[in-house]
């Protein structure tokens, strides 16, 4: 990923669900500090309900590909999978973009698995962080 200077770079961000790490505050933070912080679609939802199908585009914004991606989780594994309740949405979307965005996944250490056992449409993240830190990164060979 090429140098970006602040206020330059697109996070993209979900609301988690269920149980899955709180992003609200960081996204708040991204934001007074002059970051774009881009949510998906399925996560635009200006009237706080937590149900997705109910949610609505929050604005007219156009659609950006983002630079760093974090996803809340549900699991993750040292080999850098995640699990979550996308249906595989957030990988599908991911290898859609022109350019992959560092991908950044936000979990509990407690929800460290031995394995996702992974489909084909499963991707590996760049890095996952827990509340005790970096747990896992992603091989770079």
């Amino acid at each position: 990923m090429p140098f970006l200077a602040a206020g330059d770079t697109v996070f993209s961000v979900y609301w988690p669900i269920k149980g899955e790490p709180e992003l609200g505050p960081p996204m708040a933070d991204l934001h007074k500090a002059g970051e774009t912080v881009a949510l998906p679609l399925a996560s635009r939802n200006p009237h706080g309900a937590r149900r997705l199908e109910h949610s609505r585009p929050a604005s007219d914004a156009p659609v950006v590909a983002p630079d760093i991606a974090w996803a809340s989780l549900v699991g993750w594994t040292a080999e850098v999978y995640c699990l979550g309740y996308g249906g595989c949405y957030f990988d599908r979307t991911l290898a859609a973009l022109k350019s992959k965005p560092f991908v950044v996944g936000i979990a509990f250490d407690a929800a460290k698995l031995t394995s996702i056992y992974p489909y084909p449409l499963d991707i590996t993240l760049d890095l996952i962080v827990t509340e005790n830190g970096i747990q896992a990164v992603r091989d770079l060979a």
